[in-house]
């Protein structure tokens, strides 16, 4: 758009200019009017399909409801026959009543308590008797038994001092008050879940005799630019083969505790389907466990897995 200064020097560099000027604008509306006259239309056309696709749609919905609705009658003229059939059956007197049936808490939805006492009888399961016989032990807890209990420790992980701060009776402060005596209990509870990122650098040097670089080789258990480590591996492996924990159980109780794991649906089932290291599966096949691998050494049964693990074995150095 013109500016107030540019049009007032378009005036005045003569007649010609701003001739040409105005039919170029005149062109341009020309255009403008073409382009929406087209989106206009196009416009039009697509809502006049729509509306036509709409009005079969509508048609063939008006087909069904008229089936269903003769389907609906048919139905309902046969369940008044089946019903009058069934009241002329169950008259009194007639040669094809059934017999009375007593209605109790075994063939229909009676409790038990109004049983007659003949059906009582008749229905009446014979009891067993225990072939345990009494002990001359007494009930509970033997003489000699060693019990344990949570004992408060002298060298807690943590203290945290709870100080009063007003009198109980008038509400005084007691800031400045001197501490008289004090109450010890002792909370025993598991530390804080938190994973923990090693990164690896792998460094690349240039010989100074003959001007080759060399990089550095990452551990064997380094695969991948991002991967879950052993002790997640032998936790996944862990919930998903011995607590049987499948993926919503497992995402909602196994890995989403975790802060900053971001652990896929699969990722237990693939972590515990994944083969044994070699020197891993060495020293699980050397250790006294409770199963033995499989021939290609996948993990099977995970529990002693896990346990080693917390005693340092899964990863410790080979």
């Amino acid at each position: 758009m013109l500016t107030r200064q540019q049009l007032y020097e378009l005036y005045h560099s003569g007649f010609e200019r701003m001739l040409h000027f105005v039919e170029q604008l005149l062109s341009h509306l020309g255009d403008v009017e073409r382009h929406v006259g087209h989106r206009q239309q196009y416009t039009i056309d697509r809502l006049l399909k729509d509306f036509g696709q709409l009005a079969k749609r509508v048609e063939r919905l008006k087909a069904q409801l008229l089936k269903q609705e003769m389907v609906n009658d048919q139905l309902t003229r046969r369940v008044q026959e089946l019903q009058t059939e069934l009241a002329r059956r169950g008259e009194p007197g007639s040669a094809a009543a059934p017999a009375a049936v007593r209605r109790d808490s075994h063939n229909s939805g009676l409790p038990p308590s109004l049983d007659l006492p003949g059906v009582k009888a008749a229905s009446a399961v014979k009891r067993t008797c225990s072939l345990r016989r009494k002990s001359a032990q007494r009930v509970g807890v033997q003489v000699g038994h060693v019990g344990a209990t949570l004992r408060q420790v002298d060298y807690p992980d943590r203290l945290r001092v709870h100080t009063p701060r007003a009198c109980r009776r008038c509400r005084a402060s007691l800031i400045e008050c001197a501490v008289v005596g004090r109450k010890r209990q002792q909370v025993f509870d598991l530390p804080p879940v938190a994973l923990e990122v090693t990164a690896h650098w792998a460094q690349t040097k240039r010989c100074a005799g003959c001007g080759v670089r060399t990089t550095a080789r990452f551990p064997q258990a380094v695969k991948a630019p991002v991967q879950y480590g052993q002790r997640v591996c032998a936790v996944a492996t862990y919930l998903h083969k011995y607590q049987l924990l499948r993926e919503p159980s497992a995402k909602k109780f196994g890995f989403n505790c975790l802060p900053k794991a971001h652990v896929f649906p699969n990722t237990g089932p693939a972590i515990s389907s994944r083969p044994l290291s070699v020197p891993l599966f060495k020293r699980l096949t050397e250790r006294r466990l409770t199963f033995v691998p499989d021939e290609e050494g996948y993990l099977g049964g995970c529990q002693s897995v896990f346990q080693d693990h917390l005693n340092g074995l899964v990863h410790s150095p080979a």
